[in-house]
């Protein structure tokens, strides 16, 4: 069985002092979700961000078994690469800072809904919350299918996703 690990970065609210020019502790956590434990934190640099703090958290972990999400300040193939060979698989948000690759995704998503998923294999799940959240009644669909064998840049993510499903 995989487990699952999530990676995020936090500022801590009021740990700053504006007066003494220190900015607040900003970490980066990896969550095992399954057991509600934070298994390792990173601070970041003053003067860096999340993508120099992932790589020095991922090598705290076991990768291994292990689906790795990161959100899409973490979609960086040298970390795609760096959870491939610690023998983990991952899941990135992708979003217009992959221009490209964004652009093909939503193309081909939007092709595949079209066509009612026509020919391709999937699984969808629907989960809607059983009481409003925050004032607001949610819903969520989740489909997964295959990729296409031509998909465009598959193999710059240090991987072969042609079986993936």
């Amino acid at each position: 069985m995989q487990r699952h690990v999530a990676i995020d970065g936090k500022t801590l609210r009021g740990s700053g002092d504006s007066s003494k020019g220190i900015g607040p502790l900003h970490l980066v956590s990896a969550w095992a979700s399954e057991k509600g434990l934070t298994l390792a934190q990173v601070p970041t640099d003053q003067k860096s961000n999340e993508i120099t703090a992932i790589p020095e958290l991922l090598q705290l972990l076991d990768l291994k078994n292990s689906i790795i999400t990161i959100d899409a300040m973490g979609t960086q193939k040298k970390i795609a690469q760096q959870i491939i060979d610690g023998k983990g698989n991952y899941i990135l948000a992708l979003k217009a800072n992959h221009e490209k690759t964004h652009a093909a995704v939503i193309n081909h998503v939007d092709e595949q809904i079209n066509n009612d998923f026509s020919g391709t294999r999937h699984q969808q799940l629907d989960d809607t919350p059983d009481k409003p959240r925050h004032g607001r009644s949610e819903s969520r669909s989740y489909i997964q299918f295959e990729v296409p064998k031509d998909f465009l840049n598959t193999s710059l993510w240090g991987c072969d996703l042609r079986n993936a499903l």
